[in-house]
């Protein structure tokens, strides 16, 4: 049977390939397959491999030379384990660690750039156009980045992505003007973000299966670990040497750390070099639209950002509005970080045993339960130490498990693909999220959360409906049950 099989496999270009692979297939479907040979866990909806395995007779639908339909690509099961998965999760961290770290730590540069080089020549909403426009554009360029990335092999496009974060931080360490900021430290070092990030995170899914969730949540944790050390090291930096050596200090970390990622990158799918106008064209998959699943989902991820973010932009100034010390933000933003690069590891420690999506639909709830049931009710520092801790440990488990919660419901074939368009629906909330909340900030409530309870209730109400979106998904998509592994 598997000699069978593995024939049909090395025969899916020809015509009469396909007809022995359909007979070998409903011979396979009939006999129990030994342990031995069986494949990767399905996708639970939207899977090409299930799209070809039911259209396998019809010719003019399924393209069996295609790049993404191809059998030939199908995959044996992940390792689970050994030295190439196992660096293969250094590397995603190192990957995450530089690229959102930088992300993360912008607010350095928005407290410092207004009060030095800036002085008088820029407002601070005007500074904080060049960290929205950097991470916006890292996340809107997803969609490409991802593309580019399945097509062109994921180490090329860290490398190249890595250069691009290098020249951006490089010809923004010799700005002069705020527009000299927007178009290196903004534009370009978000699209570099973007096309090494999105590579960098769904290359875990190819080694990882029975432990996935833990090995993404590991990865992932380098960016809450590269925020906390990339921050102190920038302000450190900016008060002792000024912003140009603080930015060519970063751009030569950045490129030392990226190198050694691509160094230890390694992907076990191949791929298929298109042309780039051609790669470009197919980078949305419409064909995901058409599973029950994608619509609701996409919804909850363009929702949360709205919730999510008001925190890390706002807790320092509610605590200025609170009376309370002046270190009080920055600690709780530490508190945030710290759990959250907990949660990262711990939740997707629950969701190898609990399940990927569950894991991610209680996470969103108790993300907006902590807005709504602590923050909104509390003013002093001990309520606020534990509603930071609660926030910052859920959000890790929304950063750690969505490539997870895609793999499970799409596939690791073009995983990239699948994650960069899920991120770029994120793009809009973390462009108008925060500025949209700003305007909600009044003079007084009568709640002990005073001006800020219409701020605190958006970010809640938006957690609130992002996890209404993804309870659509585990019990009206996938299963009805009350408590599954799902």
């Amino acid at each position: 049977m598997i000699s069978t099989w593995s024939l049909c496999l090395h025969q899916t270009q020809r015509h009469q390939g396909c007809m022995m692979l359909s007979s070998t297939i409903a011979t396979q479907m009939r006999l129990p397959r030994p342990r031995n040979c069986s494949l990767s866990r399905r996708p639970l909806v939207g899977s090409k491999v299930d799209q070809l395995l039911a259209h396998d007779d019809d010719e003019e639908e399924v393209d069996l030379t295609g790049e993404t339909a191809s059998l030939h690509d199908l995959p044996t099961p992940a390792p689970d384990g050994g030295l190439s998965a196992i660096l293969v999760v250094v590397a995603s961290f190192l990957v995450n660690f530089t690229t959102l770290g930088i992300q993360y730590s912008f607010g350095i540069y928005q407290k410092y750039l207004p009060n030095a080089e800036f002085k008088g020549r820029a407002t601070a909403a005007e500074v904080s156009l060049v960290g929205s426009v950097s991470f916006g554009f890292m996340y809107l360029l997803g969609v490409y980045s991802g593309r580019l990335a399945d097509v062109y092999g994921y180490r090329r496009m860290v490398l190249a992505g890595t250069m691009i974060m290098v020249v951006g931080l490089v010809l923004a360490a010799f700005a002069t003007e705020l527009w000299h900021l927007m178009v290196t430290q903004g534009l370009l070092l978000g699209i570099g973000c973007s096309v090494t990030y999105f590579p960098g995170v769904a290359v875990n899914a190819q080694w990882w299966d029975r432990y996935r969730s833990l090995a993404t949540g590991i990865a992932v944790a380098g960016a809450g670990a590269g925020g906390l050390a990339v921050a102190n090291g920038s302000e450190a930096l900016l008060n002792s040497v000024g912003l140009k050596w603080t930015l060519l200090i970063t751009a030569l970390a950045t490129l030392i750390l990226q190198l050694v990622a691509v160094a230890l990158l390694k992907t076990r799918f191949p791929t298929r070099s298109r042309p780039l106008r051609e790669a470009l064209s197919n980078a949305i998959d419409w064909q995901l639209f058409k599973t029950r699943a994608f619509p609701p989902l996409i919804i909850g991820v363009f929702l949360n950002p709205f919730g999510y973010l008001i925190p890390y932009y706002f807790i320092p100034s509610y605590c200025q509005a609170q009376g309370l010390a002046s270190t009080s933000g920055a600690m709780l933003l530490t508190v945030i970080n710290i759990t959250s690069v907990v949660g990262r590891i711990a939740v997707g420690f629950l969701a190898d045993r609990w399940g990927n999506v569950n894991c991610y639909f209680a996470s969103t709830m108790f993300a907006a339960i902590s807005c709504l049931g602590i923050w909104l009710w509390t003013a002093a520092i001990p309520g606020l130490v534990v509603f930071a801790a609660v926030f910052g440990f859920c959000c890790g488990g929304l950063a750690s498990l969505m490539p997870s919660v895609t793999a499970q419901l799409f596939g690791t074939k073009g995983l990239a693909t699948s994650i960069g368009l899920i991120y770029s629906a994120e793009a809009v909330g973390h462009l108008a999220g925060p500025p949209l909340a700003a305007l909600l900030i009044r003079d007084d409530s009568p709640l002990p959360s005073r001006g800020y309870a219409g701020l605190i209730a958006y970010a809640g109400a938006f957690s609130l409906v992002a996890g209404m979106c993804l309870a659509y998904v585990r019990y009206a998509v996938l299963d009805r049950t009350v408590w599954k592994k799902l």
